[in-house]
């Protein structure tokens, strides 16, 4: 690789006074500068990350230092149509009068943040998943459908020709939403509930 052949060529040229380093850590800095000691131009020279350091401080760093440089506001002037005044010579753009928002304007629907978030999100083949609302009550949705192999068991627990839901799986239901609400996944030693006095009132 011809390294030195093409940063010389750079600076003679006045191409770029500019460099991005693109890597895990910076190691071409001081390769760059020396290509630059011929041209007598000291290069403006920007790791995007550094080895043991925090890497947003890093890049918003490199950022801070790009905003404040002088040639690149030089070619922003270059390459924009910008209005002088005659009095004081003072520069005037069409930056917007408003002050930058930060928020975000997306609307999302419920049923996009539970695929987008389904990892992280618990999932129960009975209670469902929790649905994502501003209601005081916790609400679950659940999509049983009797006909996949996987919930056999419902569709063989008939009487008289009735599919009729199963009382342990309507406990199974009541203990699922209590460990959610209530228990920490981490701590395994809360996961036993007790449940007394139990009444079926209406089957389902």
């Amino acid at each position: 690789v011809r390294f030195r052949d093409a940063v010389a060529s750079i600076a003679q040229n006045n191409d770029a006074t500019i460099f991005l380093e693109l890597s895990p850590h910076p190691v071409l800095a001081t390769s760059i500068r020396e290509c630059y000691e011929s041209a007598n131009q000291q290069p403006l020279i920007l790791p995007t990350l550094k080895r043991k350091e925090n890497e947003q401080i890093t890049i918003l760093t490199s950022l801070a230092q790009l905003t404040i440089s002088p040639d690149i506001w030089q070619q922003y002037f270059r390459t924009r149509n910008i209005l002088s005044s005659n009095e004081d010579e003072a520069y005037f753009d069409d930056f917007p009068l408003y002050a930058f928002q930060l928020s975000s304007c997306w609307y999302e629907s419920k049923e996009s943040v539970i695929k987008r978030l389904a990892n992280r999100i618990q999932t129960h083949p009975l209670l469902g998943v929790r649905q994502l609302s501003g209601q005081t009550t916790a609400t679950w949705r659940s999509l049983i459908n009797i006909n996949l192999s996987q919930y056999a068991f419902l569709k063989d627990h008939k009487i008289q020709d009735g599919i009729l839901f199963p009382a342990v799986a309507l406990l199974e239901i009541v203990a699922a939403g209590y460990r959610q609400l209530f228990l920490s996944t981490d701590n395994k030693e809360q996961s036993l509930i007790t449940l007394e006095e139990i009444k079926f009132v209406k089957a389902l």
